[in-house]
C-alpha cells in the first residue's frame, strides 16, 4: 500500500474518530479537552481550505471573511431577534454562499498571488464595515452570548428584550463535553465532504486545475464555475467550524475574527500535513495545534508574538523540505 492510500484508508479514518469518542472519559482534563475542540476547529479550517487551495491550487488567503460572517450572523441573529446560533448556522449557509458568488466571480479570474492579495483584500474591507456598522455590530468590542434570564447587549448598549429559554434549544452549556461532540460531529461532516470531493470526478477536474489550468481549458472544462464551485464549498465547510466556534467561546470581535493571522492557520495546517489530501489538514492540525499552545504558553507572555516568528520559520522550512507535506513525505521516504 503506497502513502497516499495509507493517508486515504477508511480504516484510519475510523479508528481516528472512535479515539475521538472515548477521548473525554479519558479524565484528560479540561486544558486537554479544549485543546482537543481547538484541534478539531483548525482541522475543519483546515478541511474547507483545502477544496479551494489543496484540490484547486487556488491560494485562498482570505478564508476568516467567511468565519466572521458566520459569527456575526449568528450573534446577532441571537442577540436581536432570539434565533438560536444552530439555526443561525443554516441562515449563514445561505449568507456565505450568496457573498462567495459575489466576491468569487471576479477575484477567480485572478491567477497565483493577484488572487492571494485579493481575498486578503475583501477579509480587511469587511473587518472595517464590522467595525464602523458598531451600533448593530458592537464595533471592536464585539458581541457575545448573553446568559440565560439577562438582557442582551451590543456594545455598552442593553437591549431590552431579556434572553429567555431552554439551554438546551440554546445549546448553552455548563461544561465542556457537550461542544466537543459538537465539533466532533462536524469534524466528522467536513472529512465527509472533502473525501467524496477527493474520491469523485469534481476532485479530479479541481486536481486537472491545480496542474494546468490553460489544458484544462482547452480540453473544454468549466474551470471558472469548478472554482466557483471550490470557494462555495470551502466557505460552507468555513461556517460549520465558525458556528461551533462561536458556541463555545461565547464572545466574536472583528479585528481577530477577520484577521490575516486566522487566514493562514488552515494554510499551515494544510501545508504541515500534505495539500491535497484529506487526511492532510487532520495531521497539521494535530501536529500544528499542541506545539502553537506549548509555544505561546511558554513565549506568549513574555515575548509578544514569538509563537507568529517560531511557526513561520518551522512552516518555511518545511516548504523547502517537504514541499508535499510532513507525512507524506515522511512516508514515501520509508517506503524508498
Amino acid at each position: 500500500m503506497n502513502a497516499v492510500k495509507i493517508l486515504s484508508s477508511k480504516t484510519i479514518f475510523c479508528l481516528f474518530f472512535m479515539i475521538l469518542i472515548v477521548a473525554p472519559f479519558l479524565n484528560l482534563g479540561d486544558y486537554v479537552i479544549h485543546v482537543i475542540i481547538l484541534f478539531m476547529y483548525y482541522a475543519i479550517l483546515g478541511l474547507a481550505w483545502n477544496i479551494i487551495g489543496g484540490f484547486a491550487g487556488q491560494l485562498l488567503l482570505g478564508q476568516s471573511v467567511f468565519v466572521g460572517l458566520t459569527g456575526y450572523t449568528c450573534l446577532m441573529l441571537l442577540i436581536f431577534f432570539g434565533i438560536p446560533i444552530w439555526m443561525g448556522m443554516i441562515f449563514s449557509f445561505g449568507v456565505v454562499t450568496m457573498f462567495s458568488l459575489f466576491i468569487g466571480y471576479p477575484c477567480l479570474k485572478l491567477r497565483g498571488p493577484f488572487f492571494a492579495l485579493a481575498t486578503i483584500s475583501v477579509a480587511e474591507a469587511v473587518k472595517a464595515l464590522y467595525m464602523y456598522f458598531d451600533k448593530y455590530t458592537g464595533g471592536t468590542f464585539g458581541l457575545w452570548i448573553p446568559k440565560l434570564g439577562t438582557n442582551p447587549h451590543v456594545g455598552f448598549y442593553k437591549l431590552p428584550r431579556v434572553h429567555e429559554g431552554s439551554p438546551l434549544f440554546y445549546l448553552q452549556f455548563e461544561n465542556k463535553l457537550p461542544y466537543f461532540y459538537i465539533f466532533l460531529i462536524f469534524l466528522a461532516i467536513a472529512v465527509l465532504v472533502s473525501y467524496k470531493i477527493e474520491k469523485s470526478d469534481f476532485g479530479l477536474l479541481l486536481r486537472a486545475i491545480k496542474d494546468d489550468e490553460d489544458a484544462a481549458k482547452c480540453l473544454g472544462v468549466d474551470t471558472h464555475w469548478l472554482k466557483m464551485k471550490a470557494l462555495i464549498l470551502c466557505a460552507i465547510v468555513s461556517s460549520m467550524a465558525a458556528a461551533a466556534y462561536v458556541m463555545y467561546i461565547g464572545y466574536i470581535e472583528p479585528i481577530s475574527i477577520f484577521s490575516l493571522d486566522l487566514s493562514l492557520t488552515p494554510v499551515i495546517v494544510t501545508i504541515l500535513g500534505g495539500v491535497g489530501y484529506t487526511a492532510g489538514p487532520i495531521i497539521g492540525a494535530l501536529i500544528y495545534t499542541p506545539l502553537s499552545e506549548f509555544i505561546r504558553a511558554e513565549f506568549g507572555t513574555t515575548y509578544a508574538g514569538a509563537h507568529l516568528v517560531i511557526l513561520g520559520a518551522l512552516l518555511t522550512i518545511l516548504a523547502l523540505k517537504s514541499p508535499e507535506g510532513l507525512v507524506l513525505s515522511i512516508l514515501k521516504r520509508r517506503k524508498s
